[in-house]
């Protein structure tokens, strides 16, 4: 589904050549998540996905003349354009006088969302560092624990022990019993809990996409009530958290359509 912003100041004033092609585009688009058309001046139309607004755009129409003669060019990141080499400025640019020739570019994927595996590289590293940040913060606490307890009263009390018995004289060995083994243990959980970082994406026409981070396929599900029952929960769970949280042994809720879900090995 293509959407035209017409409540832009530039559609009424906007060229002939360029809504000529819009129209074509509009009435021909396919695709299960809505792409947005920004006009900026009257000449030059953009495509974003809808759901991602602020990301890169995924294609840019311009029309200019040339000697008398209608020019369209469009760049994507999606075009690869053999006459020029990586890295040059026209690498992901093709222009043309021929309308039908631009259509046929447009009608191909260059106007197609960003697909599943792509949004989730753009969380993917943070979603393993938060985790990571997790097991590493009782790390920590441990380590200061352990920080106050000096060499000598671990040799007077394991010299004491040996010759006494099992009763702790010093504060500092008192506090690693009565403080630190307990977030040690923690420590230990948190550690060697295993976890799937499975990313879902709930697109605009009710489908939803998982994507086990360290499996190479998506898979689709016809509906929210198709999930595996701890996914379904998790995301419920998540809901009742402002957008940006992090629950332990839950998942991360980037958005209302996007989450991170943390499930036991073999579950999804």
């Amino acid at each position: 589904m293509l959407i035209i912003d017409k409540q832009s100041t530039w559609y009424p004033h906007m060229m002939d050549q360029l809504k000529e092609v819009l129209d074509v585009v509009a009435r021909t688009h396919v695709s299960r998540s809505p792409v947005r058309v920004n006009l900026h001046g009257s000449n030059i139309a953009t495509f974003t996905d809808d759901r991602f607004p602020d990301k890169a755009v995924l294609a840019r129409l311009e029309v200019m003349r040339d000697m008398g003669m209608f020019v369209y060019s469009v760049e994507s990141r999606r075009i690869k354009n053999d006459k020029y080499s990586l890295g040059s400025a026209g690498y992901h640019i093709k222009k043309s006088k021929n309308k039908t020739n631009i259509l046929k570019l447009l009608k191909s994927e260059l106007l197609q969302p960003y697909p599943h595996k792509e949004i989730m590289g753009w969380t993917s590293n943070t979603a393993v560092i938060q985790v990571r940040e997790w097991v590493s913060q009782m790390e920590r606490q441990f380590n200061t624990v352990c920080r106050d307890i000096e060499n000598v009263d671990i040799i007077e009390e394991l010299k004491w022990l040996h010759e006494m018995g099992v009763t702790f004289r010093s504060s500092a060995i008192n506090k690693l019993v009565t403080e630190g083994i307990p977030i040690y243990e923690e420590y230990k959980y948190r550690k060697n809990s295993k976890r799937q970082h499975i990313h879902v994406l709930i697109n605009t026409d009710g489908r939803v996409y998982t994507h086990n981070r360290n499996a190479t396929q998506e898979t689709e599900y016809a509906s929210f009530d198709e999930l595996p029952e701890d996914i379904r929960t998790n995301i419920a769970l998540l809901r009742m958290h402002d957008k940006g949280s992090f629950v332990p042994e839950v998942g991360w809720r980037i958005s209302d359509i996007e989450y991170w879900i943390l499930v036991a090995p073999n579950n999804t």
